[in-house]
């Protein structure tokens, strides 16, 4: 699918703030304190699908979710 310049970039822009938003879920999760309040995984994992629902209405469904599993994916 061709998109717009101004389009691609805010693509690359909600890509990147899903990949950061995983990365915090994930450290979260499993990084130094190895315990998190439930409130700030559940906050990250709220504005992950927030940023998935922007990228649908960007891309369509099935590339955005494509973006989600890769994101989350990422070891």
């Amino acid at each position: 699918m061709m998109q717009e310049a101004g389009s691609q970039s805010e693509i690359a822009r909600l890509i990147q703030q899903l990949d950061a938003e995983c990365a915090a879920a994930r450290l979260a999760m499993t990084g130094y304190a190895e315990t998190a309040k439930h409130e700030v995984i559940t906050a990250r994992m709220e504005r992950m699908g927030a940023l998935h629902e922007e990228l649908k209405g960007i891309i369509g469904e099935r590339e955005a979710t494509e973006v989600l599993v890769r994101a989350l994916d990422t070891k």
